[in-house]
Order: C-alpha cells, then structure tokens, then sequence
C-alpha cells in the first residue's frame, strides 16, 4: 500500500511540473500547442460520437467550444505567467537579501534573524564537510556515468544567527544538484522549537514561518495528494505542539521526533509505537520513513527526487534539516537517500528521517525574507498540514 500511494504521490508531482514547464515555454510556442491540443479534444469527441453512431460534433458547438476554449486558455496562460514572474521577483528578493547580508558582516559573524551579532565557529567542520561531498558524488558519478567526468562541489556556509548555521551546496556537472542545509543548536539560550498547533486547511510554510517569526522552517506533511482537502489518509504520525496533542497515531511505519521544554531532542524508530503525551514530547513532529538508525544507513534509494530530510545529533543537542531541489533539469535533479544519508552523516546527525518530499519540499529563511529553496512546481511552494521550524525570543 505504501508503494501505491508513494507512486501515486509522485505521478501526480510529475505531471503538476510538466504541467509548469508546459507554461513556461514562451507564448509563441504555446499558441500552436495550445491549437494541437484544440484539435485534439475535438478528435476525442468526435470519435466518442462515432462510437453512438451520431454525426458530432455538431458546426454550432464547435463554434461556441473554440470560443470557450480560447478564453479559458487565455486566462489560464496570462494568470500562470504572471504568477511565473511574481515569484521570480520574489526569489530575486530573496537573493538579494542573502548576498547583502553576506557582503554586510565578514566570515563567522552572526547575521538577521535574531538576536546580537556574535563571532563564532560553525557548528561542523566546513573542510570536512567539503571533502566528504567531494568524494561522495565522485564515487556517485563513477557508478553512474559509464565515461568519467569531473565534480564540482561548491558549498556556501553562513551563519545564519548564533543558533543555526545554514548551508548552500550546488553540485556541478552532470548531477546538477541544489541542496540547502540548516544546522541548529537545540541548546540555545532563547530557542523555540515551533509546531503547526492544529490540524486544520493546509498552509504555506512561508505563512507559517512568518507567523511564528521563525528563523528558519520547512515543511511537514502534506498527505494524500496536493490537493487542499486530500486528508492525511496513511500518512499519519504523532503530533504535539507545546504539549498539546494534535494527533497521536504513531504506528510501526512512522518514525518521530520529540523535544522537551528545554529543546532536547529525541528520535523514535518507526517500529517504536508510543501515543503516550509525557514531557520529553512537548513538541513532536512524525516523519515517513527512518533514514539514520544510530549512525548506519537504513533506506538504499538511489531516485533522485526533491527531498526533506531532518535528523538529530547523537546527544539531542543538534537539529539538522536538508531540503533537496529536484525534478528541475538545468538547475537540480534531486536527490538519492543513499546519498542523502551519508550527507546527514557529515553534518553530524546520528539519526534521521525522511519526510514528505516532491512538490511539498521547501525550506524558509527569514534572513532571506522567503523561500531559500525552489519548490518543483516552478510556480510557487505547495501548502501543507505541518511544518517545522525554530525561533529565537531572547
């Protein structure tokens, strides 16, 4: 059943970004396909009509179907177009705002987001890291690509605020890969570990972030498709937000994550089932599948595809959150969980989780204003019923 449903899940991604790229090819080219697929639907109803033994359609209804058809489609193309250009704008913004405040402070300095500037070491050892990256899709690429060819890793590390470090790395050539990590220290005087509180109309993260003033969030689960009102169905898990149970349906299929009041943080193994509220789960956010068990590799995926992944440091102490851009030829593939758990590995987390991924993956800085990752719908991120992120009130 989780095959189905996974299937399902990623056939409807599919066809949802073809349907974006679709409508961002220029308008010279979307008129002839639009006319073909015109002429297609007619061909369909004139054969469902040969099929009746009736001569239809009929001149009449052509007529007022091309008419139709043509306002319809005019409307459709202007309003995704200038969505198109309205979130490009927005994630110029975005950049703009990151390179500025990069350019503003030097190496190791704290940025916006809260709290006072401090000098300090990053939470993992950058050159490690780099290295590790290196060798990890070198060895990718030899058991991919049949003729060799060089990889370039290019990581940008900042620190975000004095509590969380966030992470850009590009993997050139012929991985194209995007993937922007977020390293948090959960013992942070004045951090709060954030929680949709309800289970209610599915939101944006972005919307979500911004309410709660988080620095950094991303997004949970989003349930049986994307549709506003799909229900959760299977993809169900425990819920708490500051103490309060939202959902308690953990099963032996879904891995969770807890922190208590004072931000300790905690893995449960998907074959854990525990619906107990106790303090070490005042705060609680459910996964899809365990990824990291004690520092070995659970999941041998090798599809690359958007993907969200949150982990914990062997003491609790730390939250790592990756987000993969994907399905996006030209600017990032995806990514694989082989890779993404040795990726995990490196920036310290012991154990971890693979959440809902594809259209729903998306990662919010506030240092940017917005969306640090690009969603694969193209047009704009995919709401969803739960989110994650931290927020500093001192």
């Amino acid at each position: 059943m989780d095959a189905l449903s996974t299937s399902y899940n990623n056939a409807i991604d599919v066809l949802v970004a073809s349907g974006r790229r679709f409508l961002e090819l220029p308008l010279i080219m979307l008129g002839p396909a639009a006319v073909l697929a015109f002429f297609g639907i007619l061909a369909l109803i004139w054969l469902a009509g040969r099929t009746r033994g009736k001569h239809w359609p009929s001149r009449t209804f052509i007529q007022y179907f091309a008419i139709a058809y043509g306002l319809v489609a005019c409307v459709v193309i202007i309003d995704r177009k200038l969505n198109m250009v309205l979130n490009e704008v927005h994630s110029l913004r975005g950049l703009k705002a990151l390179v500025a405040d990069a350019l503003r402070r030097p190496v190791g300095s704290a940025g916006s987001g809260g709290a006072a500037a401090i000098n300090r070491e990053f939470f993992f050892d950058k050159d490690r890291v780099k290295s590790g990256l290196q060798e990890l899709f070198a060895q990718d690429s030899a058991k991919r690509e049949s003729v060799k060819r060089p990889i370039h890793v290019d990581m940008v590390a900042t620190v975000n605020n004095p509590a969380v470090d966030y992470v850009s790395i590009e993997v050139g050539l012929p991985h194209e890969i995007r993937m922007h990590v977020a390293v948090i220290d959960l013992r942070y005087p004045g951090l709060e570990v954030c929680i949709t509180p309800e289970f209610g109309e599915k939101i944006m993260t972005t919307d979500f972030a911004r309410a709660n003033d988080c620095v950094v969030a991303v997004n949970g689960e989003a349930g049986n498709s994307p549709a506003t009102n799909s229900g959760l169905g299977q993809w169900k898990g425990n819920w708490i937000s500051r103490g309060k149970a939202v959902m308690l349906e953990d099963t032996d299929l879904r891995p969770f994550m807890s922190f208590d009041m004072e931000n300790h943080g905690r893995y449960f193994e998907a074959k854990i089932v525990d619906t107990t509220v106790t303090p070490e789960k005042y705060n609680t956010i459910w996964g899809r599948f365990d990824l990291l068990l004690d520092g070995k590799k659970i999941i041998a995926d090798t599809t690359r595809t958007p993907r969200t992944l949150m982990g914990l440091s062997s003491d609790g102490s730390r939250l790592i959150l990756l987000v993969a851009d994907g399905r996006q030829p030209g600017y990032s593939r995806g990514l694989d969980l082989e890779a993404g758990a040795q990726i995990m590995l490196l920036f310290g987390a012991a154990n971890a989780m693979v959440c809902d991924q594809g259209g729903s993956t998306c990662m919010y800085l506030k240092s940017t204003g917005g969306l640090a990752s690009v969603p694969s719908d193209s047009v704009g991120e995919r709401p969803t019923y739960s989110h994650i992120g931290v927020k500093l009130t001192k």
